[in-house]
């Protein structure tokens, strides 16, 4: 048993209910489609550092720095229909100025967490701000979060949220 399960197991338990925010499902309809695909953009539960909680229309992202520097947004998403890996990105858009930084795409579709329900979870993902404002100025920056899903066999969707950087 690889030891991201024991942490991971856990985390199952809070999957329920969190789809109650903001999502837009492929073809362009509304959620809760025929379809059954649709994601969301999260944060990690601050409790755990990891799971999902839905990002409020401008909601607190939490905006942190690491032992090498430079400032990340700790995001999640969560998906259904797409299967149990997928090919995750994210987007931040800065709403002052127009700039936005995006996640390189991964090689490999990476693992989710899904429950019973085949809703899956991607978190916590840390995403790089360089470039997106002034290092002075993102705490508090009013941004646009995007995150993309794409299936191994070529299924696409993406949802988007407005939130502002906070540090802790």
């Amino acid at each position: 048993m690889r030891w991201w399960f024991l942490w991971a197991l856990p985390l199952v338990g809070l999957l329920e209910g969190c789809l109650e925010g903001k999502t837009r499902a492929l073809d362009g309809g509304a959620p809760g489609m025929d379809n059954g695909m649709e994601v969301q953009i999260g944060i990690p539960d601050p409790e755990i550092g990891a799971g999902f909680l839905p990002l409020e229309r401008d909601g607190d992202i939490v905006l942190d720095t690491f032992g090498q520097g430079g400032s990340h947004a700790e995001l999640a998403l969560a998906c259904r229909g797409f299967g149990t890996s997928v090919f995750p990105q994210f987007a931040v858009e800065n709403l002052a100025d127009g700039s936005t930084i995006m996640t390189a795409r991964f090689s490999a579709p990476q693992p989710l967490l899904c429950d019973d329900e085949e809703l899956c979870i991607d978190s916590p993902n840390f995403v790089m701000l360089g470039g997106l404002a002034d290092p002075d100025e993102l705490d508090g920056l009013h941004v646009r979060v995007t995150a993309r899903v794409e299936s191994a066999s070529g299924e696409q969707g993406e949802a988007s949220q407005t939130g502002y950087l906070r540090r802790e």
